[in-house]
């Protein structure tokens, strides 16, 4: 119980990390919608002022456009050696020289209004209004994977393993697991389809909409808001979502800059020198620094070191082992407890929930479900009873709404209740 409490401590503290953010030093005043990383360099693309550059942390700033035809740039991508700039009004661009010069790469395109690009192994997908297109030449020819897309106009796109997300406008989100060739509606639990940016963490998925954010943890099939008072999120649309060492960072119009170190369950804002309304459109990190593009106040920069975060790592209280499914819940979840967690004889140990405040809340067993193969042998470990993890459903349906802690011997994990 102490060391829970001690936990639960150190994780609160970290909201109250004084991250200080400041304007960049901007020689344009043309919104910020998105930005790219290459080596030291910064790029940002603009509604109007096509691609800068910084390499210097945004002290200062040069224009790189040359061979732009349009300076609307709605999307950059960093492709190996190569950096696309998707345009709204004249395709894809392409430079060879860290955006020194551009060239038009837009055989077989049938959009010149390009919302998204990503790099997806050897292969560039490009999102546009008029459907996808992959390329798998550098961005020489462009062939449209459009079967089963009901809506074309595609904002974001976004890679797990061998599953790929589109998020539509008007459409929702939709998967390929084939690389684009065909794709399904993944829709449920979505009040509105309007998409405006998609990210991975962990297992999980974020989908950031006009209606705020949405999380699910079975690969699209089933999303839940979690834009509320239980996970600290305001109910705003989401422009942006960044994903680095297991922090995910998200920007909400107008109200600031958020993130979440359990896979989007839980936020707490890091605003503090935020100008008032900030309308933030792109995330970025570059070494220690986050950048934030906005529409109305350039780019704004703070430190990451000064955030007094972690992401999941080998010291994280967190245990990785213990898995909570669902996550939020409503009704129960479910736990799997591995077998280092059990005692003579393979009995299962005390099973603990605790709120925020180290309170703890009595739960009952509904059921015991089911036993799954552990990749930990523990046929040679005494008091241990094969190699196998123990999986029991509880009830949370009378807990408050809230985040909570799990506590299984010596390992904790956190759920939200909804």
């Amino acid at each position: 119980m102490k060391k829970l409490k001690l936990i639960i401590i150190f994780l609160m503290s970290l909201n109250a990390a004084h991250t200080q953010w400041e304007q960049c030093t901007v020689t344009y005043g043309y919104p910020v919608k998105t930005m790219a990383v290459m080596g030291s360099n910064l790029y940002t693309g603009t509604f109007g002022g096509g691609v800068y550059l910084t390499s210097d942390n945004g002290e200062s700033w040069l224009e790189v456009n040359n061979g732009l035809t349009e300076t609307d740039v709605r999307s950059l991508a960093v492709h190996g050696n190569n950096l696309y700039a998707g345009t709204w009004g004249a395709g894809i661009f392409l430079s060879t020289d860290k955006g020194q010069s551009w060239s038009a790469v837009n055989s077989g395109l049938e959009s010149i209004y390009v919302a998204s690009i990503v790099s997806i192994g050897s292969n560039i997908m490009a999102g546009t209004y008029d459907g996808i297109f992959l390329s798998t030449d550098n961005g020489s020819s462009w062939t449209a994977y459009n079967n089963g897309l009901t809506i074309l106009y595609t904002k974001a796109i976004e890679v797990s393993g061998s599953n790929i997300y589109a998020g539509t406008w008007q459409g929702g989100v939709f998967l390929s697991t084939d690389n684009g060739a065909n794709w399904s509606t993944l829709n449920e639990g979505l009040p509105g389809k309007d998409i405006l940016s998609l990210a991975v963490i962990g297992s999980n998925i974020l989908a950031g909409t006009i209606n705020g954010l949405f999380l699910s943890t079975d690969n699209g099939l089933n999303w839940t808001a979690i834009n509320n008072e239980v996970t600290g999120l305001p109910n705003y649309k989401i422009e942006a979502l960044l994903v680095n060492e297991g922090i995910v960072y998200a920007g909400v119009y107008g109200k600031g800059i958020y993130y979440s170190t359990d896979n989007g369950l839980s936020w707490s804002q890091i605003n503090n020198g935020l100008p008032e309304n900030p309308l933030i459109l792109s995330l970025a990190i570059s070494g220690n620094n986050i950048y934030a593009g906005t529409g109305n106040f350039g780019v704004l920069r703070a430190k990451i070191s000064d955030f007094g975060i972690t992401g999941f790592s080998a010291d994280n209280p967190f245990a990785e082992d213990i898995k909570i499914t669902p996550n939020p819940a409503t009704d129960y979840i479910e736990v799997a407890i591995p077998p280092l967690e059990r005692g003579l004889g393979g009995v299962l140990p005390d099973v603990r929930v605790y709120d925020v405040l180290g309170i703890e809340h009595t739960v009952s067993t509904m059921s015991f479900l089911r036993k799954q193969e552990s990749p930990v042998n523990t046929d040679e470990i005494p008091g241990q009873a094969g190699n196998d993890s123990s999986i029991i459903r509880l009830d949370v349906s009378h807990l408050p709404p809230g985040v909570y802690y799990v506590q299984i011997g010596s390992r904790v994990q956190r759920f939200v209740k909804m």
